[in-house]
């Protein structure tokens, strides 16, 4: 009807109930690993929720997309997004939680560089050989910058992978050193 305002139910990152255990329990950690930094899924985790890998899951998903922002529920597997929970005493009340801080983007503009004025005083004819064009230092700015993210990003996928399971331990660390385990 003209005038009434629709309201769209709240949805709920949870457990697909039609993926394995396995899956779910690896889904689960993986999870709970990426937003320790931010709060401890097993710290923060109702009681009535530890009687099944999909209580724990319904739990850890729901935390996980209240700190990440809901559209990782859309993205991962063992995840679905649902207006009725089947365990909503397993589900996170965003209110309680923080919440991830939003990403700074700084962006740089990479053009040509402009031409000399026709009269500055300057010889054109002579070019010196130890400056770098204000184009060509921003291009090798620009490129450093994104190796820079790149090699973090890569840095951060294997840690992530090896605390997951994903990846075998690394055993080639050098003698007499010890790799200190985070919780």
């Amino acid at each position: 009807t003209w005038g009434t305002d629709v309201v769209q139910p709240a949805l709920h990152c949870v457990a697909d109930r039609g993926m394995g255990v396995d899956v779910l329990d690896m889904e689960l950690t993986r999870a709970c690993d990426t937003i320790v930094d931010i709060v401890q899924c097993s710290t923060t985790m109702p009681a009535a929720c530890l009687d099944s890998v999909q209580g724990g899951a319904d739990w850890a998903f729901s935390l996980f997309a209240v700190v990440e922002g809901q559209q990782v529920c859309e993205l991962d597997r063992g995840m679905i997004l649902t207006p009725t929970p089947a365990r909503p005493e397993c589900v996170v009340k965003p209110s309680t939680v923080p919440t991830r801080p939003p990403v700074t983007t700084i962006s740089t503009t990479v053009g040509p560089t402009p031409a000399p004025s026709p009269d500055d005083g300057s010889d054109s004819s002579e070019e010196d050989d130890d400056t770098c064009s204000g184009g060509t230092l921003r291009s090798a700015l620009h490129i450093l910058g994104l190796l820079i993210l790149l090699v973090g990003s890569v840095g951060a996928y294997v840690w992530s992978a090896r605390r997951g399971g994903l990846l075998p331990p690394q055993d080639n660390m050098p003698h007499g050193s010890s790799e200190v385990e985070m919780y």
